[in-house]
């Protein structure tokens, strides 16, 4: 293959894989906006809960006996209110992100496909490589250690984002256990207030079962994410404790103090949920920043790859 028909093969692939970094661009944009909705549902999930109480329970007496009760509830409304625009505002991002994707997407259709051309470009450099070696053997020395490079510059590549989609996919765990748990103490109060019996009781646990199974594949990923090395000793396990003779005597017994001894220790287990996605929230965004770094650093390398083997000799 001549230096013409390689410039033809890399110009060819230089045009797909800007389209595709753009692809990549817009996936990562939409992701960010998907946690940053998701983190604000948390917020607004807590301030509702909170609301809750303050209009009816202990603490909205305890605020009467305050004369903070009009005031408090008004500023949960208000705090309620804004979340509820912000929500909405990152709903609207990620959809024309995803809008936008949606047209990238199908340019990469019309370019032609990726592996063939990554195919003919490999073949075409591996002809270069023995015509440069045999013509101008210090060029191939030189080709060959930015080659070395390069390598390792996409195996750190690799490592970077491997670690931002470790740390997504428990972030979509954590979230998943969330809404599990939160389903758990509904079902808890209900047992506790309103009706109990060992349907009831099936119906929390069947909900506490999920979110153990969903945290528990969230931990097994934890442990080969090496960001949390500093932190891992203060990651504390994340199911509820609730050992078998708690949950014995809870099908057996109709007790409002073992219902209860349930349910403190499920919204402890769900407090530590709720710190654990504020924690992997802060950790995606500086390895998200590596990673492009680790992409920039390699499509740099990359280019003046080409550039050394395509030039005249």
């Amino acid at each position: 293959m001549d230096i013409d028909s390689l410039k033809r093969i890399v110009d060819a692939l230089d045009d797909v894989e800007r389209t595709q970094r753009r692809a990549e661009a817009l996936r990562e944009r939409a992701t960010e906006y998907e946690a940053e909705r998701d983190a604000l549902a948390v917020e607004a999930d807590a301030k509702r809960s909170e609301l809750q109480r303050a209009r009816r329970g202990a603490l909205g007496a305890w605020l009467r006996l305050r004369g903070q009760h009009k005031p408090r509830v008004h500023e949960l409304e208000h705090a309620l209110a804004r979340l509820a625009q912000r929500i909405a505002l990152k709903e609207r991002l990620v959809s024309e992100a995803k809008a936008e994707l949606s047209a990238v997407a199908y340019a990469l259709t019309l370019g032609g496909p990726l592996a063939e051309l990554r195919a003919r470009y490999e073949l075409g450099v591996e002809e270069m490589r023995r015509a440069i070696a045999q013509d101008a053997p210090d060029a191939a020395v030189a080709l060959r250690e930015q080659e070395l490079e390069l390598g390792g510059a996409r195996l750190a590549l690799e490592a970077a984002e491997i670690s931002v989609r470790d740390v997504r996919e428990i972030a979509r765990l954590l979230e998943s256990a969330r809404v599990h748990m939160q389903g758990s103490l509904k079902r808890g109060f209900i047992e506790a207030m309103v009706l109990d019996g060992p349907w009831v009781t099936r119906w929390k646990y069947d909900s506490l079962e999920r979110a153990k199974v969903q945290l528990e594949a969230a931990a097994q990923i934890m442990r080969r994410v090496r960001a949390l090395d500093p932190v891992r000793h203060e990651l504390d396990p994340l199911t509820p404790d609730i050992g078998a003779p708690l949950r014995i005597a809870d099908y057996l017994l109709d007790s409002f103090l073992v219902d209860l001894s349930v349910m403190t220790r499920t919204e402890d287990a769900l407090d530590g949920v709720i710190e654990a996605q504020k924690l992997f929230a802060d950790l995606e965004r500086p390895l998200a920043r590596t990673a492009r770094a680790a992409r920039h650093h390699a499509e740099s390398l990359e280019r003046r790859f080409r550039q050394a083997l395509l030039e005249p000799r």
